[in-house]
């Protein structure tokens, strides 16, 4: 057999026949990638032998040069015995399809095929004929045809939809009819990976060597880039690594238009104006420079509302659009869509919500979701706590101290958001809050992925918040738990009472220090709040539970989870279950249950989390990783 590519045929159970008495086998390790030297080890009870072939087929593979999307030249070697050869191209894996794209006789070593069909496989057989006699086919070499077309100039605009796989590189090739129109290809959809080098490059040209029009951001949406040659040939090439549309869900298929432009766009000028806050509308100036190429202009939108049609330039108005949400103008040509022009997002001022509180507000995004909420005192400064949320790597949010964004820097929120306190300073009393949220992220709370953003607003009068830190306290005879409150600091009162939602008597504290609170049932789950002065003043635990019945009953319905080396000094190395990608939660406890570490993470399928626990003592300690309802857990020694 042979170990290059095509991976597929590395079977020892269908080995190939040798050429010569240096003929040799070789078996590869299996990869969890499939990588080119994947092997299948041979079955028990097979018998290997070698013979020398009577009318053997050129070598294996036979060369596959000159790819396009439509033609590829099929070249081999001459194996002394014969100059006549058989061959098929076909896009299954067996030399008797009758679906075939071609199969004749030729006395040269290669032929040029054409009739192929964009990014598809397929399978190429060559025997040769001795003495009028054919041998056996050679085993397949599979070859994947290159993407692209060749563009018509009337109008006509070419829909395209590629999901992306693991490992692999594509091209495609656009030319126009003409041979001098510029190639315009607009994405609707689409994501590039940062993992392992992955990029998307469109060159201005028949290959590589031509000028570099666009390279695409690694972990950024391609929808919306429009692309346009200056002749009349484009070529696109992507390479991906581990991440993918096939193995993973926030890997939207790409989906772009492309097709010839001799055509001409429209100019415009676009503007929010006329906020009306107690309808929670505006409107939208689109004014209109030039028509391009055509006689009219569809101006839509993307919010829904009814388009219009326009036969001169001048000064528009659409709307109304919901206050708070981006929309899109798009200026459509009826005659040539390659040449439709659309505007920034625009979006109005947030509307001020005048309110001293406390009030609590949440939201649930979604993917795509860009908001803005303006919070007001009413002659007082504002302030705003978060009560629940993260701002991770698909969502970015901050503050302002300021109604325009703008006009004043960002004050970054970050990571996870309970407890974390903004107050106005400025002389309107006014802070802003955004969020934005990427349009292909994996994780957000409309598919259940992540919590909701809940936060308190309320008129802040200068107290300054307690601090605390909550720890599962060990079970008692009577499988119940405690919570052990450390407070840190006080806060500007002298007091604070630390209350919760589990029935449990409220308590008291007058000093820092460490301070009991329960008892609670085993599994229940329960929040602590540590009050000070107010609402915002306040300091809150995450939603706190604890299973008192032993932590050997609930490692036995979990999966187990793979790490080394153990024992350990204290570092060691967790890997990722195969089956999961996403957010996991890591908690490691002692054998009496207490948690010594915890941490949010983002999981990679199969990928490994280095942990450095050289801190802790010499011990036994459980490490376990929750996803969803799943749970892997291992038990790790650390000896010093």
């Amino acid at each position: 057999t042979v170990e290059e590519e095509p991976s597929y045929l590395n079977d020892w159970n269908t080995t190939v026949q040798g050429a010569d008495s240096a003929s040799s086998c070789k078996l590869s390790y299996d990869s969890p990638f499939n990588e080119p030297t994947t092997a299948t080890k041979p079955v028990e009870g097979l018998n290997f032998h070698w013979g020398v072939p009577v009318c053997p087929p050129p070598a294996w593979p036979v060369a596959v040069n000159e790819v396009g999307f439509d033609h590829a030249l099929v070249e081999w070697t001459l194996p002394g015995t014969t100059n006549l050869f058989d061959y098929v191209i076909a896009t299954t894996n067996d030399p008797n399809d009758p679906d075939a794209i071609a199969t004749g006789s030729t006395q040269n070593n290669s032929y040029y095929v054409t009739g192929l069909q964009p990014l598809t496989y397929y399978y190429v057989f060559v025997r040769s004929v001795c003495g009028g006699v054919p041998g056996p086919w050679s085993v397949a070499t599979r070859f994947l045809s290159q993407g692209g077309a060749a563009l018509e100039c009337d109008g006509t605009v070419l829909e395209e939809t590629h999901c992306t796989s693991q490992h692999s590189t594509v091209t495609w090739y656009y030319t126009t009819s003409d041979g001098a129109s510029p190639v315009r290809l607009s994405f609707q959809d689409g994501y590039v990976g940062s993992a392992g080098g992955e990029y998307l490059r469109i060159y201005d040209g028949a290959d590589e060597n031509a000028p570099l029009l666009f390279n695409a951001s690694p972990g950024g949406s391609l929808a919306g880039h429009v692309i346009t040659s200056t002749n009349g040939e484009l070529t696109m090439k992507r390479y991906n690594e581990q991440g993918s549309c096939e193995s993973q869900p926030w890997y939207s298929p790409w989906q772009w238009t492309v097709g010839c432009r001799n055509c001409t766009e429209a100019l415009a000028a676009y503007a929010v104006v006329d906020t009306d806050c107690e309808t929670q509308e505006y409107d939208v100036r689109v004014t209109v420079v030039g028509l391009g190429s055509s006689s009219s202009l569809v101006v839509n939108n993307t919010q829904g509302v009814a388009p219009t049609t326009i036969t001169a330039t001048g000064t528009y108005f659409v709307g109304p659009f919901a206050a708070g949400i981006p929309v899109t103008i798009l200026l459509e040509n009826p005659e040539n869509p390659l040449c439709n022009v659309q505007s920034v997002p625009l979006v109005n001022p947030a509307c001020p919500t005048v309110d001293c509180g406390p009030t609590v507000y949440e939201f649930c995004y979604d993917v795509g979701d860009q908001r803005q909420w303006l919070y007001r005192g009413d002659g007082e400064p504002i302030g705003i706590r978060f009560l629940n949320g993260e701002a991770h790597y698909y969502l970015t949010a901050a503050t302002y101290q300021a109604a325009d964004p703008t006009t004043v820097a960002a004050d970054a929120l970050t990571g996870a958001l309970l407890n974390q306190l903004r107050t106005s300073q400025n002389p309107a009393n006014e802070l802003l809050v955004e969020m934005n949220v990427d349009a292909y992220a994996a994780w957000t709370c409309v598919n259940g992925e992540q919590e909701p953003w809940e936060y308190v607003v309320a008129c802040y009068d200068g107290c300054v918040q307690p601090r605390a830190t909550f720890e599962r306290a060990p079970c008692t005879i009577g499988a119940e738990y405690h919570v052990a409150v450390t407070i840190t600091e006080l806060g500007s009162t002298g007091s604070v009472t630390i209350i919760n939602d589990g029935n449990a008597p409220a308590v008291t504290a007058t000093a820092a220090g460490t301070y009991q609170v329960g008892p609670f049932p085993s599994n229940s789950s329960v929040t602590i709040d540590v009050v000070g002065a107010s609402e915002l003043c306040t300091w809150t635990s995450t939603r706190l539970t604890y299973n008192c019945t032993g932590v050997g009953i609930a490692e036995r319905s979990a999966t187990p989870l793979s790490l080394y080396p153990n024992p350990t000094d204290g570092e060691f190395r967790v890997r990722y279950p195969a089956t999961v990608s996403g957010p996991m939660d890591l908690r490691i406890t002692d054998v009496a249950g207490r948690v010594v570490y915890s941490n949010d993470l983002k999981a990679v399928s199969g990928a490994e989390l280095l942990l450095d626990l050289n801190h802790l003592p010499n011990g036994i300690y459980v490490v376990e990783l929750a996803h969803s309802a799943e749970r892997y857990t291992a038990r790790v020694s650390i000896v010093h």
